[in-house]
């Protein structure tokens, strides 16, 4: 994709490219942006400051943390209905990586190329 200069430094994502035939448009995907200091710490229960600048580029091309959360257990299926478990069964490995430092956000924007 493209480089997108933000308050922090600057950023470089993926180009998701759809389908022509059903004329959807690229999607430049920025994944795992900060958009938050995590309140860690000794920072626990104070609201999260602003992210820390980098310098150089930083490659937003992978998710970031999840905050620790309790997951379904999928062999107990009771209570879902087949599309609720099929969703959750397609989440479920985006949701393995979890920390506390989870102020992350996922950008999707069109691509109008250059």
């Amino acid at each position: 994709t493209r480089e997108v200069q933000i308050k922090q430094g600057k950023i470089i994502g993926i180009v998701r490219e759809m389908s022509s035939q059903l004329r959807l448009k690229n999607v430049d995907q920025f994944l795992g942006v900060p958009y938050a200091e995590a309140p860690v710490e000794s920072r626990r229960f104070m609201p999260p400051s602003p992210p820390l600048a980098w310098q150089g580029v930083k490659y937003a091309n992978k998710m970031g943390d999840v905050c620790p959360q309790k997951l379904p257990n999928l062999a107990d299926a009771n209570g879902f209905t087949k599309g609720r478990y099929d969703q959750i069964k397609r989440l479920l490995p985006f949701l393995t990586s979890e920390s506390e430092d989870c102020l992350y956000l996922n950008l999707y924007v069109t691509s109008y190329g250059e």
